[in-house]
């Protein structure tokens, strides 16, 4: 069989390509549109990209002097290839994660449970100080190092009948977490039904994707006729997410505020998918 006579990029070349259409862009401008990105990252791409003669490197005689990168005409020709793999994709897209969601077998949405306390660390402690993402329902009043504290907090959001919250989890480690918003009231209307996180580690493999559908499956169940989920304007990775359900842009300022219809969404036929799972045992959820 031939082989291919060279390799193009990696995860972050056709973003890449794709951000700096519109021209020139500063390191941080560029990492700001890309998302979810390292600086480590980037830079290690930019790199090989300048070295590949894709991007060339600017340095700018300004006040103050900075650094911007731009694509080359052999960076540009890429367009084409990336417009047909963009083509593909939407074309095949649900049947891309049908195929994921039923090899992806330990794959779960999990109720709050305490005895995942190290694993929940483990994931905390990967996002950095501070209360992260959204989905776990973490307030700063809340203490979780301790075995007292972390099962204080279990306790507050099962009691919490505002909100429905899961974990996902995958072989023992918490990936993120997700939640579901009951009701119409002032943060509802301000953050939306559907808040979630996914830790670095665990993005870019359609985790999020995934627990969305889940998500959406759950506020069908409860006779939800539609959701309404908010990103940051910036937040390209979680507006594609939100986009492959259906979501429909509202408004777009700060924030983007999406609109998904709830009809038509179904939990995962058994043995194409995974349950909601307490840990340990199978449970309903209601």
């Amino acid at each position: 069989m031939a082989e291919f006579p060279f390799q193009v990029g990696g995860k972050w070349t056709g973003m890449i390509v794709v951000s700096l259409l519109d021209g020139p862009l500063r390191f941080g401008e560029l990492r700001q549109a890309l998302g979810p990105v390292t600086a480590k990252v980037l830079t290690e791409t930019l790199r090989d990209m300048q070295r590949d003669g894709l991007v060339t490197r600017l340095d700018r005689d300004a006040n103050p002097p900075h650094v911007e990168y731009e694509l080359t005409a052999l960076g540009r020709s890429l367009v084409r290839v990336i417009d047909a793999m963009r083509e593909w994709s939407r074309g095949h897209l649900a049947e891309l994660l049908a195929h994921r969601q039923r090899h992806n077998t330990s794959l779960c949405l999990v109720v709050p449970d305490e005895r995942l306390h190290a694993a929940w660390l483990d994931a905390h402690a990967e996002w950095g100080p501070g209360l992260h993402e959204d989905g776990f329902g973490l307030l700063a009043t809340d203490e979780v190092r301790t075995t007292s504290g972390f099962s204080a907090w279990i306790a507050r959001l099962a009691a919490d009948a505002s909100c429905t919250y899961r974990w996902i989890v995958e072989d023992g480690s918490v990936l993120g977490g997700i939640a579901l918003r009951h009701g119409t009231g002032e943060f509802v209307r301000r953050a939306g039904h559907i808040g979630y996180g996914i830790r670095p580690g665990a993005r870019g493999r359609g985790v999020a994707t995934w627990a969305l559908g889940e998500m959406l499956a759950e506020a069908a169940r409860r006779g939800m006729d539609h959701v309404v989920l908010v990103c940051a304007a910036n937040n390209t990775a979680s507006a594609r997410t939100i986009e492959r359900h259906g979501g429909v842009l509202e408004s777009l300022g700060e924030v983007r505020r999406y609109r998904i219809a709830c009809q038509g969404h179904f939990a995962a036929v058994p043995g194409t998918g995974t349950p909601v799972r307490t840990v340990g045992r199978p449970q309903a959820d209601g």
